[in-house]
């Protein structure tokens, strides 16, 4: 089989076979184009055939061969086993502890990579991944995204040959071994403001007054545009927020829409934590996605072995920020071959050394 295999439902039968046949697919990591769904007999009769064990996720948009697809699959081959779970959001600690425990034990020890797929308008996510982190702490690599729609709706996003998932995280365990780098390329261009309220992915005040109001004067006297009932989401993508983490590096957070005076973005925003406005343009983050491309490279040198594919979790939104010179970005990324992957809402990464974050308008890019 090839290292990647970019398909549409209407050639099922050919990617089966590959996949199938592939003695070099352990395991197959299947993304699927969220603009198929609702196609649901189709894909449960694609699934039916596998004979491999699988897992994956829907997503807004695919990369294969260096380019965004908005429809089909791609399938990516990985060379060791990954024992997959669904675990679903809600539970509580020791719930979640106990389930892992279980599920560690049937992957066995030597695990060196923990994949996290996790629909990403569901409710607890924050608090499964910072579960998973606490379970598996650091010294192994977190690799994953938010799975879903643009409509920002729920539904069965993650799956593995156990079925379809929704409000639930699909984890994989497995001693494949990636290296990852991870950056954004936006910038600050405000002073920290702090959030004195905030419920959920609701940002509600900073700095004791409404947040909209605050995120409007800054924006404005930035850019020098204006905020009309219907342009919101035109100026914000340009301007989302950074939280100021302890290492000095900022975990940006992407507004989508106002309600009220409240903000609404991808990723939570505790109250209590410090933001910064930010701002990029082409520039700054096509440097971002070489700085992440230079990251993965400089931890594959110094690996025992070589890595030869090459994987991106990027943020949507970076592409529909971009729009055409997306393609740019990933050109960038794939440097003198191909990269293939996912655009994910919201980004899920570290290279086993620092704590996990969900990110948004961030870059990912790994080999193995």
């Amino acid at each position: 089989m090839k290292p990647c295999y970019y398909s549409d439902f209407g050639n099922v039968d050919k990617a089966v076979m590959e996949i199938n046949a592939a003695g070099s697919c352990a395991t197959a990591l299947i993304l699927i184009s969220e603009t198929h769904r609702k196609e649901t007999d189709q894909i449960k009769a694609f699934f039916e055939k596998l004979e491999k064990p699988f897992f994956g996720a829907f997503f807004p948009g695919l990369i294969s061969g260096s380019k965004r697809k908005e429809a089909g699959f791609v399938v990516i081959p990985l060379p060791e086993p990954v024992f997959t779970m669904a675990i679903p959001f809600g539970l509580a600690e020791s719930e979640y502890d106990a389930l892992l425990d279980r599920f560690t034990a049937e992957a066995g020890p030597g695990i060196r990579t923990v994949f996290c797929f996790v629909d990403a308008m569901g409710q607890g996510k924050p608090e499964s991944v910072s579960f998973l982190y606490n379970y598996f702490g650091i010294g192994v690599n977190y690799l994953g995204g938010g799975a879903g729609s643009l409509s920002f709706e729920s539904f069965p996003c993650v799956f593995n040959e156990q079925g379809m998932y929704a409000n639930a995280a699909m984890i994989g365990l497995s001693s494949l071994s990636v290296a990852i780098g991870v950056e954004h390329g936006w910038r600050p261009v405000s002073e920290p403001l702090k959030v004195t309220k905030a419920t959920g992915n609701m940002l509600e005040e900073l700095e004791w007054k409404p947040a909209y109001q605050v995120y409007r004067e800054l924006v404005e006297k930035h850019s020098g545009l204006k905020f009309t009932d219907d342009n919101f989401f035109d100026i914000a993508k340009s301007y989302p927020f950074g939280m100021v983490k302890i290492d000095s590096e900022m975990v940006i957070r992407d507004p989508i829409q106002v309600v009220g005076n409240k903000i609404h973005v991808v990723d939570e925003v505790p109250e209590g934590e410090y933001v910064s406005l930010m701002h990029g343009n082409m520039t700054s983050l096509l440097e971002g996605a070489r700085a992440a491309r230079n990251k993965s490279a400089l931890q594959n040198s110094s690996s025992e072995g070589q890595f030869s594919f090459l994987f991106s979790i990027d943020c949507i939104s970076r592409s529909l920020y971009m729009g055409d010179d997306f393609d740019a970005e990933l050109s960038i990324i794939a440097g003198d071959g191909e990269v293939n992957g996912a655009l994910t809402i919201g980004e899920i990464a570290n290279s086993g050394e620092l704590f996990l974050e969900i990110y948004n308008k961030t870059v990912v890019v790994c080999r193995w």
